[in-house]
């Protein structure tokens, strides 16, 4: 969940990246990798050594909501507080930055897999099937989190029936997926009501000015910024 679990398949992931690095006559790259706030020494350690098995000479971890932050064009150089939430597939992660350093993190590993994972399970109770994983993604991007009940709609989705495991055709109501996605998105908005209510009074006072930065692949649900 956003870490690296298996090292040998990571390092082969990465191998593809590097590689185009040397191309370029770059024979050892060095690295920029970025791991969860809340990544103990031992994941960290992980994903040093898939990156070093992949080519790179050197690598340097740095958290990613400084990194997600400097990609967003955020000024981490300022002084006022900034509020970033990077929600990634497996991590959402919290972090406010002043002048180049993180004040404060927090990070619940709720986040886009998460969201998949519940919708693909509210299917398969409700109607029998096990939906592609792409299916999954599709319609919790088409439907997001705007939880909206006052208008169904009915989605024809793949999947494969759970009794005779053969791919099968069915309809889907809106209304399944907005109740999918509710119990996680709870929890992440949770997870960032509490960062903010926990933030030291001149840093708040900050962050109210400067608002609220949200990146990863989840800034991109539909509904999820002005929820």
């Amino acid at each position: 969940a956003g870490v690296v679990a298996d090292v040998e398949a990571a390092s082969s992931l990465l191998k593809f990246y590097l590689s185009r690095a040397q191309r370029l006559g770059i024979l050892r790259p060095r690295a920029l990798a970025c791991a969860p706030t809340d990544a103990c020494e031992e994941e960290r350690a992980a994903l040093i050594e898939a990156t070093r098995r992949a080519g790179a000479s050197a690598v340097v971890v740095v958290p990613e909501p400084m990194a997600a932050a400097i990609g967003a064009g955020l000024d981490v150089s300022s002084p006022y507080a900034q509020m970033v939430v990077d929600v990634g597939d497996g991590v959402t992660d919290i972090a406010v930055i002043r002048s180049g350093a993180l004040v404060t993190t927090s990070a619940v590993r709720t986040a886009c897999s998460d969201l998949r994972h519940s919708v693909s399970q509210t299917i398969a109770f409700r109607y029998g099937a096990l939906l592609f994983s792409e299916e999954a993604e599709r319609l919790m991007r088409i439907v997001g989190a705007s939880g909206d009940y006052e208008r169904e709609r009915l989605f024809l989705t793949q999947g494969t029936d759970l009794l005779s495991a053969e791919s099968m055709s069915l309809c889907v109501s809106s209304h399944d997926v907005v109740e999918a996605v509710e119990q996680p998105l709870e929890i992440i908005g949770g997870a960032i009501q509490k960062a903010v209510h926990n933030l030291p009074p001149e840093a708040s006072c900050e962050v109210i000015e400067t608002g609220l930065c949200l990146t990863g692949g989840g800034a991109q649900l539909q509904g999820l910024p002005e929820r």
